[in-house]
């Protein structure tokens, strides 16, 4: 089945879940997806038929605008804080770089000093790679 077997609502509607849900993967999304059959109903799929592949997910996204799916999460927050549903008086931003000395902690790494007392981290020690 290529991309244009499935409507283009649902592909987006599929996209919001993954969104929301917070899904790192169309993998993720597609999993969840057929094991929430109501969920993917709600998307406009026809729960009786395949839902799209990895490849149809993975097309549809590489071809549609970006900037729609700002303007659709945009405007879906915006709607749900008019609504009550979500408070939008605070926003909490992270720009802050945490340096871990990642080549000091990182067991694979090729320093030949790492394990030498004198020559540890800087920065919390916790911060390591296992």
């Amino acid at each position: 089945m290529g991309h244009k077997d499935f409507s283009t609502h649902a592909m987006i509607h599929s996209f919001i879940v993954i969104k929301c849900k917070v899904f790192s993967s169309i993998t993720n999304l597609i999993e969840f997806l057929k094991n929430n059959l109501l969920i993917a109903y709600y998307c406009s799929f026809n729960i009786f038929l395949s839902l799209p592949s990895y490849w149809t997910f993975n097309h549809f996204l590489k071809n549609f605008d970006n900037t729609l799916f700002s303007h659709i999460m945009k405007s879906q927050v915006l709607f749900l804080a008019h609504k009550g549903i979500l408070d939008n008086s605070f926003i909490r931003l992270d720009s802050t770089p945490v340096f871990a000395n990642s080549s000091q902690n990182n067991k694979k790494s090729f320093l030949f000093n790492k394990f030498k007392s004198d020559n540890q981290p800087k920065t919390n020690r916790d911060y390591k790679f296992d």
